[in-house]
């Protein structure tokens, strides 16, 4: 596997942001190494008094909210497993049996320490990572509806799909707005359009229904 090397310690956090966008290895000494390819994968190796560096392996999935990684030890380490600890508890928080997961909890910046723990031939390994948590996407839809011309509209209805993390509707704080024709629309199809929706940690995606609307009936003349 090519790999890229980034020299001088001193510069190790600057160089692996600057690869990896937000993301920052800090190892302490020795040669950072990157593997080209496989954008979020840092490893150190060199010699630390005789113990080799080791590799964490940071996955490329999704920094959503309501979404969950987790981390591994690199090809060449101890077999340690990796831990993880956070300082933003509101945002991520360490997740499954041996904490090696990462779940995102809310949105915002996360601030990630993964350790991996040495050997007699592997230095311990840390990396710091900081990177910003993104709102989950809801998806928003209304159902088609009917009435008579000069009659005033029925009530819509939000039909929600996309919630993660055990959320409901109830945590949809602002419900949509329905944009829609007035009584007096002439029969005809027209777009019923949901909009302006606000949950905390979700951001909105809609989908219109159909409001048909039909001739009305004349009085019957006696």
């Amino acid at each position: 596997m090519t790999r890229t090397k980034l020299y001088a310690a001193a510069a190790v956090a600057v160089a692996v942001a600057a690869l990896a966008g937000t993301a920052a290895a800090v190892v302490p000494g020795g040669t950072l190494d990157r593997i080209v390819g496989q954008s979020d994968d840092v490893a150190a190796v060199g010699d630390a008094g005789g113990q080799q560096y080791q590799q964490i392996a940071i996955p490329d999935g999704s920094w959503k909210y309501g979404a969950q990684l987790f981390f591994e030890a690199g090809s060449g380490s101890s077999g340690n497993p990796v831990t993880v600890t956070t300082s933003t508890p509101d945002v991520c928080v360490p997740y499954g049996s041996t904490s090696s997961g990462l779940r995102f909890v809310g949105t915002g910046g996360c601030a990630v320490t993964l350790t991996q723990a040495g050997d007699s031939s592997y230095a311990t390994a840390t990396v710091q990572l900081s990177r910003m948590v993104d709102p989950r996407t809801l998806f928003v839809s209304v159902g088609d509806a009917s009435r008579p011309t000069n009659s005033p509209n029925p009530t819509f209805e939000a039909v929600y799909d996309g919630f993660v993390h055990g959320d409901t509707a109830a945590v949809v704080t602002t419900a949509p707005t329905f944009m829609a024709p007035p009584p007096s629309a002439q029969p005809g199809a027209y777009p019923i359009v949901p909009y302006g929706a606000v949950a905390e940690n979700y951001v909105f995606d809609y989908t219109p229904g159909v409001l048909t609307v039909t001739a009305s009936m004349p009085n019957p003349t006696y």
